[in-house]
């Protein structure tokens, strides 16, 4: 174990990802310079980069220049500042700036720094799993992520991670990102029946002897259409005017007979891509889609129909154009 200043941990990183064949990064912010200093331009492997785009403290154009030798993923709640590879770990609090890591002339007055240098294979093991976790939850930088954030990085909010996206509605997250995987797991349910005589009985004799269903919800002849964490923005037309809420499945998938549990939840929250509240407006289109849809056969057949946030925000964005 090795303590190391702002003065060293720059050459420190340099010389432990210098030969390996396997670089991950976790460092929030980036400032300009941050990668050659690093030497990540200069070493033969491909590092995986996670940093928070969405924090406003990245530099656009350093983003820009680390795309081309490293793979980069961004991630909301990233604070982290954390250097590995199978040799060793360096966990400490410099970002990738010259303020972190002690540039060249003014830039050297930069933020005092502790880091640690470890090779301990079991903290090894465990900063190394920690990072793949980090890395399947954040999403790829892209060109429009990258644009995204200059007006935050040209206004100088250079700060802690909000927690929260550039994006602000989930609209626009969407469409900033569409390509994420996880947003396979957001579906929009639409119907106009409320649950028979017969789901309501079981509901109530199986909330009696499950204290866990005492506050879900429940969907009726859904089974099989719902996966564990799946996020549901629920267009409930069983009154005059639609209600539209947001509903999750939870980490384990409840089904009994024909019914499914769900929960009810203020947002719809992936991470690393943040929380969204539905605007008014998206509550709004998602209900003005129940009468176009409930004309179809299959939600004739079967009194409601199940559709992606991607169809849902497409159908919704034709409606509206359309003047529907």
């Amino acid at each position: 174990m090795k303590f190391l200043t702002e003065k060293q941990v720059a050459q420190a990183v340099r010389e432990l990802v210098r030969d390996a064949v396997d670089v991950r990064i976790a460092v929030a912010f980036w400032g300009k310079g941050g990668s050659t200093l690093l030497g990540l331009d200069e070493i033969r492997s491909k590092p995986r980069v996670i940093c928070n785009l969405d924090s406003g403290a990245c530099n656009p154009e350093e983003l820009l220049a680390l795309k081309k030798f490293a793979t980069l993923r961004t991630h909301a709640q990233l604070h982290a500042k954390i250097f590995w590879t199978p040799k060793g770990v360096i966990i400490g609090s410099s970002n990738a700036s010259t303020n972190g890591l002690w540039g060249e002339g003014k830039d050297a007055r930069g933020w005092r720094e502790a880091n640690i240098l470890v090779r301990d294979e079991a903290i090894l093991t465990e900063v190394g799993d920690w990072f793949q976790t980090q890395w399947s939850e954040g999403r790829s930088v892209t060109a429009p992520i990258i644009e995204a954030s200059r007006t935050l990085w040209d206004a100088g909010r250079q700060r802690a991670p909000r927690g929260r996206p550039i994006q602000q509605t989930l609209t626009d997250a969407f469409a900033c990102d569409p390509e994420n995987t996880e947003w396979g797991r957001v579906k929009v349910a639409f119907y106009s029946e409320g649950l028979s005589d017969e789901a309501r009985d079981q509901v109530a004799a199986e909330q009696a002897v499950e204290p866990v269903l005492a506050d879900a919800g429940t969907y009726e002849d859904w089974t099989g259409f719902f996966k564990p964490q799946d996020i549901i923005i629920d267009v409930d037309g069983t009154q005059k005017r639609p209600n539209v809420s947001v509903w999750a499945v939870g980490d384990k998938l409840f089904e009994s007979g024909v019914l499914t549990y769900v929960w009810e939840k203020p947002t719809v929250e992936i991470p690393s891509l943040g929380a969204f509240r539905l605007t008014r407006q998206e509550r709004n289109r998602f209900a003005a889609l129940l009468p176009m849809l409930s004309t179809t056969p299959e939600f004739v057949n079967d009194g409601g129909v199940l559709l992606t946030l991607e169809d849902a925000l497409r159908q919704s964005a034709q409606a509206v154009a359309h003047g529907r």
